[in-house]
């Protein structure tokens, strides 16, 4: 039987841990914390479906020094796009589309689309498409379709005619362009499924796999649980992001399918470990073990992304820095897939990449990547409160 995780606490030694080695990730939290790279930070670990670690430190709140608590809930940010990619898969399982049918048979407003060749004296100078965009474009980030600023209370349909009147910024298929494809891929599951995305999360997802503390909106009873973001001020420390700190708790709130979920860390381990289950957890399946394996193939290769990330390569299907590897091509079974989460260079750093080998995650440096067999999850990288984990599943 498939493991689950459950909130029992499991001796580190059970599931092949030293459980004085793992306390060494509580003594490297609290001194990021101490040291003012964090607000507070929630990390995990989990075995075989079983947790070995769980430990919250530092503050969920610095104004009134609110402690962090392990069941602090966190701002998602790109850690929704899995979520969102795993719904288009569970409609892709059901036939009702193929990875490969343009995107505007669904959406026919992408069928005008057009890319973009040059600013000119009249304007902006376009061509028409060598082929047209499919869903497989959108889940690997290869439709061509440009950053765009969100608007305030913009639906998703809203939104994704706004998409698809900008000119493209590349052929589809021809380069790796981060941005707004996992929004497109939203709308796709509300015009298939007939549900709002939010419901078609819970009914189909989040209910399934008790994933309680998670949705779009924050209900008032939760509210105190839910973690401020902080970004960097000038003299080193942190200080409140006004803009990043958006009311959550009046819906309704038009969800957003690239970044706009909440979760615990608990929560988010629940949907890693049906990942590294093969598509179920416990009685529930998801997803089949064939289309799990074909989410963490690498369909990118060497494409390297677009603007506004040009200085941060992918390598083993996450960001690395700079001065790490800048020039090197990818080299990853897992690769930028469906999966994977680009960098986000802001106050939040998702980072993300199951795979299908064993290993355990180190989760101490911030810019390493994990071995293959590891769920590495990570809200929060330096400047904000933080929400990290592992989950593992093999032998």
């Amino acid at each position: 039987m498939q493991a689950t995780i459950g909130m029992e606490a499991a001796f580190a030694e059970e599931e092949g841990f030293s459980s004085s080695r793992l306390g060494t990730i509580g003594e490297a939290m609290r001194r990021l914390d101490n040291q003012g790279k964090f607000a507070g930070v929630v990390s995990l670990l989990v075995r075989r479906g079983r947790v070995v670690h769980l430990e919250a430190t530092g503050f969920s709140d610095l104004e009134t020094r609110r402690p962090m608590d392990r069941d602090g809930i966190f701002r998602l940010a790109s850690m929704t796009k899995p979520i969102t990619s795993v719904a288009v898969m569970m409609l892709f399982e059901e036939g009702k589309f193929l990875l490969d049918d343009p995107i505007a048979e669904f959406l026919p407003e992408f069928g005008q689309a057009k890319v973009f060749l040059r600013e000119s004296a009249n304007g902006v100078d376009v061509a028409e498409l060598d082929r047209p965009i499919t869903i497989r474009h959108l889940l690997m980030h290869t439709a061509g379709l440009r950053p765009y600023r969100n608007r305030e209370n913009e639906t998703l349909e809203e939104k994704v005619h706004q998409l698809a009147s900008l000119p493209l910024a590349h052929q589809p298929g021809d380069g790796w362009t981060y941005g707004h494809s996992t929004d497109v891929l939203g709308r796709l599951i509300e015009k298939i499924s007939g549900l709002p995305l939010d419901r078609f999360f819970r009914e189909r997802i989040f209910e399934p796999l008790e994933m309680s503390d998670t949705a779009f909106d924050v209900p008032r009873e939760k509210y105190a649980r839910l973690a401020r973001v902080y970004t960097p001020d000038e003299a080193g420390g942190l200080r409140y992001g006004e803009t990043q700190n958006s009311d959550l708790s009046a819906p309704p709130i038009p969800p957003r399918a690239s970044g706009s979920l909440v979760a615990t860390a608990t929560d988010y381990a629940r949907f890693c470990q049906m990942l590294l289950n093969g598509g179920s957890l416990g009685r529930e399946r998801i997803l089949g073990r064939k289309t799990i394996e074909l989410m963490t193939a690498n369909h990118t290769g060497a494409k390297r992304p677009f603007p506004p990330f040009p200085d941060f390569p992918i390598r083993n299907g996450l960001p690395c820095h700079p001065d790490e590897g800048q020039h090197r091509p990818p080299r990853t079974r897992a690769g930028s897939s469906h999966l994977d989460p680009p960098p986000q260079v802001r106050v939040q750093d998702p980072q993300f990449s199951p795979t299908a080998r064993n290993g355990v995650s180190r989760r101490i440096r911030p810019r390493s990547s994990p071995p293959p067999g590891t769920v590495k999850i990570r809200v929060g990288c330096s400047t904000t409160s933080a929400m990290s984990g592992s989950t593992r599943y093999g032998a």
